[in-house]
């Protein structure tokens, strides 16, 4: 696979065996990371792709699918058939992305398989969120942030490479 093909999602698929102590039985869980590239038209050809690759790996292992989809959960729900989508409620200011002009959007999810039981938000936040959070504490002044917020638009910092996204955080079970 060429992530450099503007038809494909950047992705990285990674496989994991889960093994209770004293116990035969095992799971294996496939975690895909994924961005959604906006440089072409393509998006829905990257969607489809990832539609497929994690329909093809839920057929025999659970799987999750973490990442930047670069749009809205409703429209993510609609491309994604072989998944629930899942992710912080987006009102209280709630938000995974601040763009040029201030306004504030989700674009970080989860996509989980039916092989995962339960996806849920185990932070002091869950009344508000109970799947999913979004995590901004990184911006800091020691990590390189000056005086910005998570208010603040992150791509026009002068020191690039760093993140503009926020970190979702939440736990599931198999």
């Amino acid at each position: 696979m060429d992530i450099l093909d503007s038809k494909l999602p950047e992705l990285l698929e990674v496989t994991v065996e889960s093994k209770k102590q004293h116990e035969n039985d095992s799971k294996i869980l496939t975690i895909i990371g994924a961005r959604i590239k906006t440089q072409s038209n393509t998006k829905e050809e990257q969607y489809d792709f990832l539609n497929k690759e994690i329909g093809a790996i839920s057929k025999n292992n659970a799987c999750i699918c973490v990442g930047d989809f670069n749009c809205d959960s409703t429209y993510l729900k609609r491309e994604m058939s072989n998944g629930t989508v899942y992710g912080p409620r987006i009102k209280n200011d709630y938000h995974s992305f601040v763009f040029d002009n201030g306004n504030r959007l989700g674009l970080d999810w989860l996509i989980a398989t039916d092989k995962v039981k339960k996806v849920e938000n185990p932070y002091d936040d869950k009344e508000q969120s109970p799947k999913a959070t979004y995590d901004w504490s990184f911006i800091t002044q020691d990590h390189g942030y000056g005086a910005k917020t998570k208010n603040d638009y992150l791509g026009n910092l002068e020191v690039k490479g760093l993140p503009d996204h926020a970190i979702l955080k939440g736990q599931f079970e198999l």
